[in-house]
């Protein structure tokens, strides 16, 4: 009864009221989402349980012996008498415009790299005053560090600033270009490990998904809903409407001051696509009560028939999500809490926007497939 009185008034009586709210929150919506494109962190330390033993211990090791973040560069034939590791570490701390995507300095000028060891430059240490090693107990002691068990072998120790281990990416864009650009090492004898070049792998592909996972998805979920609709307007409603929700609940998450992982990119993805399903049913109950001409508008009609199925589907949808909020792994959590959150709050924009708009635009849509229909039969 509630549900009735509530449709009844407001898609006969204010649906323009009704998308005119929308529109003025939307640009709202689309930056807050869009903020939150830029906050990915795919630190590996946050896949780490917080109660095991284990990560307790990682914990209180780096609380009580805390060490810079740094990375290993080397290539293939990168040995003790390779001239090109001065080459290298000259370049990589050598100033350079801020507005590159390569630069060894961060967007507001700070440098990205704090110190560039190589093996030769610590070898010469050791075999110098004050030290004074012979050479052999000198390599005796970098081996497994900066020196390979071959005695030849060395590699480039590049530790990085509190701003470079903000922007790993960009850390790790610096070394490839000077590397392969500058120094000139070709791409596929070059080898980075370490933990900043592990996270800023991770963002890259993150980003990379982020940007090809919701485009096309979301035109062949469009065209899916175009051949089933059979209708450019209702269609072009159930997609609005749907990416109205994954906007939003992408808003959510940088509301909440969360952050976006590897898991979570998959989230509005996914709310997209179950609102875009609740409203194509949606639609199709407005078409049901347009044909057999209901005392009520289509709109209200459709809201009453759906409001329990759709409502149904989207809570027990949102209740599996949920229970993955008891995971100990942050991203998993992050993903189930978000994504029941995101269908939830879809849910209330799906029976809001989406009958107002087949109240205001709907009758032309109608009309159109009254003539089709009209057509058929007069070619019967």
């Amino acid at each position: 009864m509630l549900v009735q009185t509530f449709a009844s008034r407001v898609y006969q009586r204010y649906p323009g009221l009704v998308i005119g709210a929308f529109a003025i929150v939307l640009p709202l919506v689309v930056w807050r989402a869009w903020l939150v494109l830029g906050t990915s962190n795919n630190n590996i330390r946050q896949w780490l349980p917080q109660h095991y033993e284990e990560t307790q211990t990682y914990d209180w090791f780096r609380q009580h012996f805390p060490s810079d973040e740094f990375a290993l560069v080397t290539w293939d034939g990168c040995t003790l008498d390779d001239n090109r590791l001065a080459e290298f570490t000259d370049l990589l701390q050598a100033d350079a415009d801020a507005e590159a995507d390569h630069s060894p300095v961060s967007e507001t000028g700070e440098p990205l790299f704090a110190d560039v060891r190589t093996g030769p430059e610590m070898l010469q240490t050791l075999t110098t005053e004050p030290f004074d090693l012979d050479r052999e107990e000198a390599v005796d002691r970098l081996i497994g560090w900066v020196i390979g068990k071959d005695r030849e072998t060395t590699c480039a120790l590049v530790t990085l600033t509190p701003a470079g281990n903000a922007d790993r990416t960009r850390v790790l864009n610096a070394i490839r270009h000077v590397a392969i650009e500058r120094v000139g090492i070709p791409a596929d004898e070059l080898h980075l490990v370490g933990e900043p070049i592990f996270n800023a792998q991770i963002d890259t592909a993150s980003d990379q998904a982020m940007g090809a996972l919701p485009i096309w998805s979301s035109l062949i979920a469009a065209m899916a809903a175009l051949l089933t609709l059979r209708s450019l307007k209702l269609s072009c409603a159930v997609f609005l409407v749907a990416l109205y929700c994954g906007a939003l609940a992408l808003m959510l998450v940088d509301v909440t001051g969360g952050n976006l992982n590897l898991v979570l990119v998959v989230m509005p993805v996914l709310v997209y696509l179950l609102s875009l399903s609740a409203a194509v049913h949606l639609v199709n109950y407005y078409r049901d009560a347009a044909a057999e001409g209901t005392r009520r508008t289509p709109a209200t009609e459709a809201v009453l028939r759906g409001f329990a199925p759709c409502s149904l589907a989207a809570i027990t949808t949102a209740i599996g999500l949920a229970s993955l909020g008891v995971s100990h792994i942050i991203p998993v959590r992050d993903f189930g809490l978000y994504s029941a959150l995101g269908i939830l709050v879809g849910l209330m924009v799906l029976f809001l926007l989406l009958p107002s708009l087949l109240s205001v635009m709907g009758d032309g849509a109608l009309q159109h497939q009254t003539r089709e229909k009209e057509g058929t039969s007069n070619r019967r």
